[in-house]
């Protein structure tokens, strides 16, 4: 297995993290969860990290791609840390409580936009007998 394979298996892992917290509940309201995909926050971060594990597969075999997955990446971060930061932001009007798939969001595209930029820098050299020894 190559190297670049074992990176892009880690960052299929924290994205699936990413999309099951974006479909999951993002903050509470008087005891309600909402969930991230009842806005379109949670949309966003939902589409750029499913393209951001797309982008990533693709990059085992071209490295530049992972630039791109890096970018996708970025973007499910940006949007459900900013939200992670601020749950009130989420459902302006209402006080709301940080719920546990926007934290799972936020971390697993954190993670993944940072195995995304590591597949640049990964060679692709797959690991041989002698070089383990």
């Amino acid at each position: 297995m190559s190297a670049r394979l074992a990176v892009f298996m880690l960052a299929a892992a924290a994205g699936a993290c990413a999309i099951v917290g974006a479909v999951s509940d993002w903050v509470t309201v008087a005891g309600a969860g909402v969930s991230g995909t009842e806005a379109n926050a949670g949309k966003t971060t939902l589409i750029a990290a499913a393209a951001g594990v797309a982008l990533a597969a693709v990059a085992v075999r071209f490295r530049w791609i992972a630039l791109l997955a890096a970018v996708a990446a970025g973007i499910a971060g940006a949007v459900s840390g900013y939200y992670a930061s601020d749950p009130d932001a989420f459902v302006e009007p209402f006080p709301a409580d940080l719920a546990w798939g926007l934290a799972l969001s936020a971390i697993g595209s954190i993670v993944l936009f940072v195995l995304s930029l590591a597949m640049l820098i990964v060679p692709d050299r797959r690991a041989t007998p002698a070089a383990a020894a």
